[in-house]
């Protein structure tokens, strides 16, 4: 169960059990966060917390093993990014940009400062000739512009 209190900003994620076999210690994935924010720059705070009782980041089976999740409390900045500004430079998408991303694929350049931004055509994590060739057509044959989405 997830509520997000957009008033608040803060979001709270709840299980109902189930009879599921458990998963064992150390083992496996409970949750994954994934985030979209627009013209926002600053920080994003991830932390737990605890409400009454105080057990409620105690998972329990009737075996007599306990869980207890490793949860890793911490910030991270919030960068704006413009999917073309390879060079992350502002807003601006230009003949730089191509050419980085020319260098980086074919003469072992630098990696893009944030390869997010270097990633146009699609979600695949994978910066090949065809973002080069989305960034040509929308600079030079008015192709479509490289709009932000999401990047998983």
């Amino acid at each position: 169960m997830v509520s997000p209190d957009t008033l608040e900003h803060e979001v709270l994620i709840g299980l109902i059990p189930v009879h599921d076999p458990p998963i064992p210690p150390t083992q496996g994935l409970f949750a994954t966060l994934c985030f979209t924010l627009t013209n926002m720059t600053g920080v994003v705070q991830i932390d737990s917390i605890f409400f009454s009782p105080l057990n409620h980041l105690l998972f329990t089976t009737t075996e007599p093993e306990g869980y207890h999740p490793r949860f890793i409390a911490g910030e991270f900045p919030v960068l704006p990014y413009w999917p073309g500004d390879v060079t992350f430079d502002g807003e601006k998408r230009d003949l730089e940009d191509v050419l980085y991303l020319v260098n980086y694929i074919y003469k072992a350049g630098p990696a893009p400062p944030h390869p997010i931004s270097a990633e146009i055509t699609e979600p695949d994590n994978i910066i090949d000739v065809e973002d080069v060739l989305y960034l040509v057509n929308y600079l030079y044959k008015f192709g479509p512009d490289p709009n932000p989405g999401d990047p998983w």
